[in-house]
């Protein structure tokens, strides 16, 4: 299990700032984003209305002890639908998009976005319910195997294209595992809030080695869905551990999130 954790966040660290699908897919398994202009809308997946009634969304920095600020938040219907609006971020909450060890294209490095995508968090009542990711996967395993995906949800203050990849190796301190990864990017954002899609492209793991590779890209498929991952389920997601190098700091998975950081940020939003 301390492997598979290690795997998971692996690869959360990896997506970091991402990538585009190929063209082979046909055209009816994309869909809609759940952003329309700056308002986020969905529908939860096997949702239970006794499970939670409000969702909000936070946006952090790394490193930080509590979020910047709550974004927005709103009403889970016992349907489990939501919508609310996302408000702008001022830009001295943004980082510069142009990241350390890139090769290829970005058309505007200038650009700033923010530092790590929003992190969701749904509330029963006073009380911590979860947190939301939208996904093709439903457990830790599934977030493993090739193919594996989940939407980002992020800010530009202009529009910005990016191609190229990103490499990134190092060995870990307590196994001694072997890491390699590779980021190959090709997306557009908006000036606004955008969703792009991280997606396992290669998995390779041997006794003392860990080799991945993911790609960032516009191709939102319609195999992703809204999930809600109680407290238990999103700990088996994440490690304490910072398993990445500096060059991987920006736009991280969602994965990585620790719901304790963001509970009281909300309360104080409200009042």
């Amino acid at each position: 299990m301390k492997k598979l954790l290690k795997v998971v966040l692996f690869i959360a660290a990896v997506s970091c700032l991402c990538v585009s699908c190929g063209g082979d897919d046909e055209d009816s398994k994309f869909a809609a984003s759940s952003l329309t202009n700056s308002v986020l809308s969905g529908n939860i997946e096997s949702f239970t209305a006794s499970n939670a009634n409000i969702m909000a969304a936070f946006l952090l920095r790394y490193n930080d002890t509590i979020p910047l600020f709550n974004v927005g938040y709103g009403e889970i219907s016992s349907a489990g639908k939501f919508s609310f609006s996302l408000a702008t971020p001022a830009d001295s909450n943004l980082t510069a998009i142009e990241s350390q060890g890139y090769v290829g294209t970005i058309s505007d490095p200038t650009a700033l976005v923010s530092e790590v995508p929003l992190q969701f968090i749904a509330y029963n009542g006073e009380e911590f319910a979860g947190g939301l990711i939208k996904s093709n996967f439903s457990s830790i395993q599934g977030s493993i195997l090739k193919g594996a995906a989940y939407s980002i949800f992020m800010y530009s203050n202009k529009a910005v294209t990016v191609t190229g990849n990103q490499t990134g190796s190092y060995i870990d301190s307590e196994s001694q595992v072997s890491i390699n990864a590779i980021k190959n990017n090709n997306y557009s954002l908006i000036k606004g809030w955008n969703e792009i899609v991280c997606k396992l492209t290669r998995l390779d793991i041997t006794s003392n080695s860990i080799s991945a590779e993911v790609s960032l890209s516009n191709a939102i498929t319609n195999d992703l869905k809204w999930r809600l991952w109680s407290e238990d389920a999103l700990n088996s997601l994440r490690s304490s551990d910072k398993a990445s190098s500096a060059s991987f700091q920006k736009l991280s998975a969602p994965l990585l999130f620790s719901p304790k950081k963001i509970i009281p940020a909300f309360h104080q939003f409200k009042k």
